[in-house]
């Protein structure tokens, strides 16, 4: 049932898509799952609106941080019991908890699942994920992903971005988060700044 409802929640629509629905598009290449609630047999029936949960979370967070959530992956465990639910970050259990199937239920898993994913964003932000970022920047500012080549790294872009949400911030214009990293490690075309962190520490001052 759990895989029918995934299916149903990642339908693909004849209109032209909006960029929330190109979200899973984007993570498609990633090798390993991020994110993931595994369910009891009590909360099966209540798994189309945990898929809505994901759903309002993820366009609530690309709205308001810029940042995409990753898939999530939805499924049941006989293991667990009947009302319980287990939130993974990387395939580790980051919180058990205990739901009841009604509302206020699901208002408690939501609740849950944004602490654990904003306690875990370094994990979340994954370097692919990274990669992603620095990808769509490439396609806005080519000249600038190529100027920064060999001289930043995914990993370091990663820790960038990381210091960025943990203060506050969006990084939904990721061409002008790209444009500020720029800023910082090239002055006159020469290597200035190579510690992520003071760079982010810079930028997060000017934004």
């Amino acid at each position: 049932m759990i895989e029918k409802l995934k299916q149903l929640f990642r339908l693909e629509k004849a209109v032209e898509p909006t960029v929330l629905e190109k979200i899973d598009e984007m993570f498609a290449n990633l090798k390993e799952d991020t994110l993931g609630i595994r369910i009891g047999e009590d909360l099966v029936s209540f798994g189309m609106d945990i898929c809505e949960m994901v759903g309002d979370i993820r366009s609530e967070m690309v709205n308001n941080t810029g940042f995409i959530l990753p898939p999530v992956h939805i499924f049941s465990d006989e293991t667990l019991q009947e009302n319980e639910y287990v939130i993974q970050v990387l395939d580790e259990d980051m919180c058990h908890g205990f739901a009841v199937p009604n509302k206020e239920g699901l208002k408690e898993i939501s609740l849950k699942f944004k602490e654990i994913i904003l306690d875990n964003i370094e994990k979340v932000l994954t370097n692919e994920v990274a990669e992603k970022y620095i990808d769509t920047a490439q396609k806005t500012n080519g000249w600038l992903i190529w100027a920064l080549c060999g001289r930043v790294t995914s990993p370091e872009i990663k820790i960038i971005l990381v210091d960025i949400l943990k203060s506050g911030h969006s990084i939904k214009n990721i061409s002008h988060i790209f444009e500020k990293i720029g800023n910082k490690i090239l002055v006159n075309n020469k290597y200035y700044e190579s510690d992520p962190h003071k760079i982010s520490h810079d930028i997060i001052k000017e934004l």
